[in-house]
């Protein structure tokens, strides 16, 4: 219930509920975030997937979110990058390393959810990664990982085979 959908909560448990359980989850997601600013991270890692499940992960629209990392791959913050419709996401890789650059990242992860529920990576996804890979890495910053998030699930558009 704490991420879901501000509008839908409304229904559920009026204006005030609503902007109360949103309050809760923000402090979720700071307290999730909190000690990867101090640490390494690994795409992988269950603070990274519990962070973005809680972001993005029960978006009723596609929503592209991009994890900046230091040299250290410590948490420097994050960006919304695109919000799209329930079945897509513009994907530019421009907007996505100027984020990357405005926040002095050298490395990041890039995050996009599926409302439909397949965590499975598109053809699209798979070539947007490549892409974003190849331009980040001519400006010095690295792609840890491209995740793709459906609810509770995650999978990688880098990594994970179709």
């Amino acid at each position: 219930m704490l991420s879901a959908v501000p509008f839908s909560l409304e229904r559920i448990v009026g204006l005030q509920g609503a902007a109360i359980l949103a309050a809760v989850n923000r402090l979720f997601v700071e307290v999730i975030a909190e000690p990867m600013r101090f640490r390494p991270i690994a795409s992988n890692s269950e603070a990274v997937t519990s962070l973005l499940r809680r972001l993005i992960g029960h978006s009723e629209a596609e929503v592209l979110i991009v994890l900046h990392l230091d040299g250290s791959q410590r948490l420097l913050g994050y960006d919304v990058v695109a919000t799209g419709c329930a079945g897509s996401v513009e994907f530019d890789p421009r907007k996505i390393i100027l984020h990357a650059a405005a926040r002095g990242a050298s490395g990041m992860i890039v995050a996009h959810n599926h409302p439909s529920g397949d965590p499975r990576p598109s053809h699209a996804d798979l070539v947007a990664s490549k892409k974003l890979a190849r331009v980040a890495e001519c400006l010095g910053i690295t792609l840890h990982d491209h995740l793709v998030i459906a609810g509770n699930h995650v999978r990688s558009a880098m990594w994970d085979s179709k």
